[in-house]
């Protein structure tokens, strides 16, 4: 049980790495803990198919799967960058910065017991995000915000959902017309 816990900590912040650029967004939670911070997102879907271990590794920022096979567009594309970017948020949003020097846990808490044993626990230390936070940054840089910057066309997802809750709509070019 922790000691204290901020819900729904809301983050802004522009990294210098990645000029004409803006990232906001929600954390579930952050909790406290003897004066150690951890932060979680809730899932409440299909728990990604590698661990954040693997996705915060020189495998994973390199986009590839353990055993080397694999397609790595693919790879690329499926990448979850929530976690990453949620520690880059506790560096640069001024919001979040004070925990920082504290913050030892990030992870995703799978809540919906799922086929294969219920609730399950992704977590990684704070120390290997700091490691490869440079290779994610170029990874934000190249493979989400340039190909974001560089499309001319927005066509809506095939789960209506996230057509719905999407922050872009005003940019896509489909809307309802699916």
């Amino acid at each position: 049980v922790p000691d204290k816990a901020l819900v729904e900590a809301e983050f802004h912040f522009k990294p210098e790495e990645i000029p004409d650029t803006e990232f906001d967004g929600r954390i579930d939670i952050i909790t406290e803990k003897n004066g150690e911070f951890s932060l979680f997102d809730y899932k409440t879907g299909t728990q990604n198919k590698e661990f954040l271990s693997h996705y915060v590794s020189q495998n994973g920022v390199e986009f590839k799967t353990k055993t080397g096979r694999g397609n790595p567009e693919q790879i690329k594309k499926d990448y979850p960058y929530q976690v990453p970017l949620y520690f880059l948020a506790t560096s640069y949003a001024k919001e979040l910065q004070k925990y920082k020097e504290k913050l030892h846990t990030l992870g995703l808490k799978y809540i919906r017991p799922a086929f294969e044993g219920g609730y399950v626990d992704d977590t990684i230390s704070s120390q290997a995000l700091q490691e490869f936070s440079g290779q994610i940054l170029k990874n934000l840089k190249t493979e989400v915000v340039d190909k974001i910057k560089d499309s001319t066309v927005f066509k809506p997802e095939k789960d209506n959902f996230m057509c719905q809750n999407c922050p872009y709509e005003f940019l896509c070019d489909g809307g309802d017309d699916d």
